[in-house]
């Protein structure tokens, strides 16, 4: 992947969709930590790249629920850990897997209780509940 494509990923003010378009996308290329690009823009809370993203390209569960090299974060983890709402509902919506543990043993939803991301936690809960899961 070259720069130009990580940098729209890593900020939200230079995503530009038309320019998102004419890249390919491999979803198994990772910058130097380990993130793909799902990771990375919710790691930046670019929740325009996300839904560009997901909402353009067949992804995989194992692409949606990658794992960092480094830290072993998922990007729904990122998405907490940035505190942005609108990339944690945008994960959610496609079934991120809150209960994928980082290296220190914590998922997001512990993640977000330790937090206190109060907002994230609700939108946890009434998505499992509507999927009939229980948390």
């Amino acid at each position: 992947m070259d720069l130009e494509t990580w940098s729209m990923m890593l900020k939200p003010q230079e995503f530009d969709v038309t320019k998102a378009r004419a890249y390919k996308y491999d979803f198994d290329i990772k910058d130097n930590e380990g993130y793909n690009y799902l990771g990375a823009a919710a790691a930046h809370g670019n929740s325009d790249a996300l839904r560009f993203l997901l909402g353009s390209f067949l992804v995989s569960d194992k692409h949606l629920n990658h794992q960092s090299d480094v830290f072993k974060t998922t990007p729904i983890i990122s998405a907490v850990m940035s505190g942005d709402l609108e990339s944690c509902v945008i994960l959610i919506e496609y079934d991120a897997n809150i209960y994928i543990d980082n290296f220190m043993g914590k998922n997001a939803y512990e993640i977000a209780e330790l937090m206190g991301k109060d907002d994230i936690l609700k939108i946890m809960i009434q998505h499992k509940k509507i999927n009939d899961k229980s948390l």
